[in-house]
């Protein structure tokens, strides 16, 4: 199992790593480093057969086009390795997430600092072409970094046909219906559903069945359960439940959410100050879609960022930003509890794992 880990750009920070994974002890192993094309990542992903990688750079290009872009690569099927395409503009100001359509023929992005969602088509060999969609989000909500629109993701649901951004600065979960012909976006009815005043929803998942929606809440540590209508593109919020432990104390920001490959387990992020910085980690009723606590594990770092779990349900890898470091849990697939495995890698700035199956 090949691992990707994206640096954060900084002080020539900006990288994107290749590591080798063992899904049974957890040790990860640096294979490669590029840093070719982008110049400061924030989120990336990788399409269904492992052949290409989209990497959201918020840095303005040089030539004066304002905003961010997206980055192409190619992986090496026998080594990982990843090659530079091209790049083109997201269409927005700091672009922060990236979903690709299931067919491969498409990538979503999600704008943080203007508060917008595009669509890049993907052409022959993996190259993308310049946005054939842009929609400008509206709204505000109640804390000081609400007054205005923050799409902070956007995501296919499980069957590709509707997209849903997180907005942070509207507290809105925002649904479009997806043209898969032509990567049109067009408002869904009813066009969104809203977390609780002050949230900050920032990424979403989704259950094994595709009957809930799990939006983890990064202003104030929650994470919001939705019913989900996967033929209409419907959410319901039913149940609101914090990420943090009882009687924190510190700041905290929730960050990442993941579903575990059995579906039985959900596991989130928050980067503390002032208090350990942790993965929550919950068992999913299978009836109500409702979280119930399991507890808390210690990240061994600061500041985590984001997180993945490889697809054999034995690992989790976890992108500590502030401490430079990147470490392993072994997950327990009967109870969810995570072990340090005492395996890690030093990175510079490290805030997104992904995962593609070695030759």
């Amino acid at each position: 199992m090949h691992t990707y880990i994206t640096c954060m750009g900084g002080n020539g920070n900006a990288e994107l790593r290749v590591c080798h994974l063992d899904c049974v002890t957890g040790q990860l192993q640096t294979l490669s480093v590029t840093n070719t094309g982008v110049k400061s990542p924030l989120y990336a992903d990788i399409d269904a057969q492992g052949r290409y990688m989209y990497v959201a750079d918020h840095m303005p290009d040089c030539d004066g086009t304002l905003g961010g872009a997206i980055c192409a690569y190619q992986i090496e099927p026998d080594s990982g390795k990843l090659n530079y395409l091209n790049r083109r503009p997201s269409r927005g100001q700091t672009p922060c997430y990236i979903a690709i359509s299931a067919d491969g023929k498409f990538v979503l992005t999600a704008n943080y600092s203007n508060g917008s969602v595009a669509v890049l088509p993907i052409g022959d060999g993996g190259l993308l072409g310049e946005a054939v969609t842009s929609v400008q989000h509206e709204g505000s909500s109640v804390t000081d970094r609400q007054t205005g629109p923050h799409a902070h993701c956007f995501r296919f649901d499980l069957d590709n046909h509707f997209a849903l951004a997180a907005d942070l600065g509207a507290d809105r979960v925002v649904v479009y219906r997806f043209n898969s012909d032509t990567g049109g976006l067009s408002p869904n009815e009813p066009t969104h559903a809203s977390t609780p005043p002050g949230a900050g929803p920032r990424h979403i998942t989704f259950s094994a069945d595709a009957r809930f929606a799990y939006v983890i809440n990064e202003l104030d540590n929650t994470i919001t359960v939705m019913g989900y209508d996967n033929h209409k593109g419907v959410l319901d919020p039913q149940q609101t439940i914090s990420t943090l432990p009882v009687n924190f104390g510190g700041t905290s920001w929730a960050s990442d959410i993941h579903l575990h490959p059995n579906g039985k387990f959900l596991y989130g992020t928050n980067r503390g100050d002032g208090a350990p910085s942790s993965i929550v980690i919950y068992a999913i009723d299978p009836t109500t879609g409702t979280l119930n606590l399991i507890g808390h594990k210690p990240t061994q770092g600061d500041f985590p960022r984001g997180f993945g779990i490889d697809p054999t349900g034995r690992i989790l890898v976890v992108a500590n930003q502030e401490s430079d470091n990147v470490m392993t849990f072994t997950i327990n697939v009967q109870s969810g509890k995570l072990t340090a495995s005492g395996h890690s890698v030093e990175v510079p700035k490290p805030v997104c794992i992904n995962f593609a199956e070695a030759s």
